[in-house]
C-alpha cells in the first residue's frame, strides 16, 4: 500500500483526510483518487474500478492527518492497534487558497 501511495506511478497528492477515507490528486493523471474500505483498502478513481491496496480482516484502517504532506494510518483490530506507518505525500502545487479549505473541510486528530 505504501508503495503505490508514495511511488511515482501516481505521483499523489494529499488532498482531504477523512477518519477511513483519502481523497488524492494524481500528478501524472490529473485527477483525483479516492482511498475507501470495504474488507480492505482500495484505490478508486471516479467510478472507473478500484485496486486493492491492502487486505484487513476484522479490521479497520484509520487515518489521521500529521502534516500538508503526511497521513499516519492505524490497524485496528476491536479495540487494538495493530500496525501502525507514515504515508507521505508530494508537495502540493494547488493554490494555497484550495488547500487551505479542504484542510477546515473535516480535520481528525
Amino acid at each position: 500500500m505504501v508503495q503505490v501511495l508514495e511511488g511515482g506511478q501516481y505521483q499523489f497528492e494529499l488532498q482531504r483526510v477523512g477518519e477511513t477515507t483519502l481523497t488524492l490528486y494524481s500528478r501524472v493523471e490529473k485527477c483525483a483518487y479516492q482511498i475507501k474500505q470495504s474488507n480492505g483498502i482500495y484505490l478508486a478513481k471516479n467510478g472507473q474500478g478500484y485496486q486493492p491496496l491492502y487486505q484487513v480482516t476484522h479490521g479497520v484502517v484509520y487515518f489521521r492527518r500529521e502534516n500538508a504532506q503526511t497521513i499516519t494510518a492505524y490497524v485496528k483490530r476491536g479495540k487494538r492497534v495493530t500496525h501502525v506507518t507514515k504515508i507521505h505525500f508530494l508537495p502540493t502545487t494547488r493554490s494555497t487558497a484550495i488547500n487551505e479549505r479542504v484542510d477546515h473541510d473535516r480535520r481528525d486528530g
